[in-house]
């Protein structure tokens, strides 16, 4: 009889041990094992500075190799630009030149980013669409659009192209009340019978999101920014 009731306390002492250290190792993951997730923005690579606005541009390779060399270091997990990768051919008090230029620029931009160890993404800005469409920039960054959504570390993440007008039509003066309509075409659908708790959002730029996707799964997110862009 004793030893019947010892050994049910055994198996309940273990029990009790297996689901705690269980528990203590699946916090000890999330904390450890954070989302990190890297982002920049206006870059504005261009091989002329702007006397008008006083803004600096030539230096864009040093400050990018800076950035990718910080997220390297980190490490990151993905990184996303988010816009006015170049500056484009216009410049306040300088003069134009050849806008075909602006696609060695890109170019040369893109190689420094693409030396990022880590899954890389874009977000379009205005400048970038100044002399080049939104085929060439897709083409020349290798990616395949400027619109979608995926999940990673239990966020769904959300890239929208803003370079839309009222009508729908592709311009330079976009608008995130124009193309966040596109979500649906993303695969994400917010319903008001989804609870805020287990989708909740944060706009980070005008065409970029985070959702929280599975808060059960979900990675604690830190974000990196490069600064002085």
């Amino acid at each position: 009889m004793h030893l019947m009731r010892g050994l049910k306390i055994l198996c309940l002492s273990l029990f009790l041990f297996t689901i705690l250290t269980t528990s203590l190792l699946a916090d000890d993951l999330t904390v450890s094992s954070p989302l990190h997730l890297g982002i920049f923005a206006d870059l504005h690579a261009h091989d002329t500075d702007s006397p008008g606005e006083g803004k600096v541009m030539t230096n864009y390779a040093e400050r990018l190799m800076a950035c990718v060399e910080a997220m390297n270091a980190w490490p990151a997990d993905l990184v996303i630009q988010l816009g006015d990768f170049v500056n484009g051919n216009f410049v306040m008090g300088a003069p134009m030149g050849d806008p075909a230029r602006i696609v060695d620029i890109l170019d040369q931009a893109e190689a420094i980013y693409a030396q990022v160890n880590a899954p890389r993404y874009y977000v379009l800005g205005n400048h970038d669409v100044y002399d080049l469409s939104k085929e060439e920039f897709l083409e020349r960054v290798g990616a395949s659009s400027l619109y979608l959504s995926f999940d990673t570390g239990g966020y769904h993440i959300v890239i929208l192209d803003a370079q839309f007008n009222k009508k729908g039509e592709a311009t330079q003066d976009g608008s995130c009340r124009e193309t966040s309509r596109r979500m649906n075409s993303t695969g994400y659908k917010r319903t008001s019978r989804q609870p805020t708790s287990r989708r909740s959002s944060a706009c980070i730029s005008g065409s970029m999101l985070i959702f929280t996707s599975s808060p059960e799964a979900r990675r604690s997110l830190v974000t990196r920014k490069c600064k002085r862009f």
